[in-house]
């Protein structure tokens, strides 16, 4: 509460030099800046990257002040410029920002806001995203670009092409969470589940989402289905992948571990059932997965491998079945 009821106020558009000098003639120096002063280190991922026409997109935009010590940041509001399309496309504004603005930022502080946009258009139109800050550097801005792909069709289409009648997958977005394995029992205490998009680096994360098997046959799931993390960067790229393996459905497993045997589990037809995650490989003598250690945005993807009911027994038949497999790549998460 040091230099309150001072009567000073400052204003966001300008920058001030402090220095507090104490009784005993210790000294501090700092420095408070707006966004017009110095550009700062700006990220901006969306996902799904590729969407179908009358899909919701979300933007997820980082702000990290990457200044030297001693200078904080003030007032970060976040600005998102009308996107711009190419053909048919078009993205309309369903909510955000989130939050409006952040107070302040020390030295190396990140900060994230979220935007969700409906996009419709035709086969590969492509839609531009621009953020930047109000007050903002001239030039200080980051772009990300999305490129539909073909609108839905009928489901008994898709079955079709992909051979053998093989069911297709659908997730719940919001249903994406993730619980500390260390710190909680992640089976009773269900209040300890967070939507997954800011975890911590280097921790033992459960993570689970709900699938809905919207084909027309069971499918059996491999231990070998896994959520691939990788660092996701403004524009495409990536890097620093992990995979976190597939866990038993009972969250029971953060006691012993336990991954799904090959073709342990079943999503049956429009039955949802929730996917639970964590392993560092399928098979024996593995361990809980940790995040990534850096500071970043990451981008999540669901491999799923198994095996179509195709005679509708209930038991995976060797030779028999049709081999199922489908990348679901979803949404970012922020680790920090």
């Amino acid at each position: 509460n040091i230099g309150q009821g001072t009567g000073l106020v400052a204003m966001d558009s300008e920058s001030y030099s402090l220095r507090m000098v104490t009784s005993r003639g210790n000294s501090l120096n700092t420095q408070l800046l707006s966004a017009a002063n110095q550009p700062l280190q700006l990220t901006l991922f969306t996902s799904p990257s590729t969407p179908i026409s009358g899909q919701n997109v979300t933007l997820l935009y980082s702000v990290k002040n990457n200044l030297t010590a001693g200078k904080i940041v003030q007032s970060i509001t976040p600005q998102m410029d009308p996107p711009t399309t190419t053909g048919a496309a078009t993205a309309v504004l369903m909510s955000g920002p989130t939050p409006t603005s952040v107070g302040s930022l020390a030295p190396g502080e990140m900060t994230f806001f979220e935007w969700t946009y409906f996009v419709e258009g035709n086969k590969n139109n492509q839609i531009t995203y621009n953020a930047t800050l109000a007050n903002a550097v001239p030039g200080n801005f980051v772009t990300d670009l999305t490129q539909l792909s073909i609108p839905p069709v009928a489901q008994s289409s898709i079955n079709e092409v992909l051979g053998g009648l093989v069911g297709i997958l659908q997730m719940d977005f919001d249903s994406f969470e993730f619980c500390d394995y260390n710190q909680v029992n992640c089976e009773t205490d269900t209040n300890n589940w967070f939507r997954a998009w800011n975890g911590t680096t280097s921790t033992e994360y459960i993570w689970r989402i709900n699938m809905t098997n919207s084909g027309e046959e069971d499918i059996f799931i491999e231990e070998h289905t896994a959520m691939l993390v990788l660092r996701a960067q403004s524009g495409g790229g990536g890097g620093i992948a992990k995979a976190m393996f597939v866990l038993n459905n009972s969250t029971t497993t953060l006691e012993d571990g336990g991954l799904y045997p090959d073709h342990g589990t079943i999503l049956l037809v429009n039955v949802t059932q929730t996917l639970y995650f964590g392993e560092d490989q399928a098979g024996n003598g593995h361990q809980h997965e940790t995040t990534h250690p850096d500071d970043a945005i990451y981008a999540a993807n669901l491999l799923i491998f198994g095996h179509a009911d195709t005679n509708g027994n209930g038991i995976y038949d060797i030779g028999t079945d049709i081999a199922y497999s489908q990348n679901l790549p979803f949404q970012a998460l922020v680790l920090s």
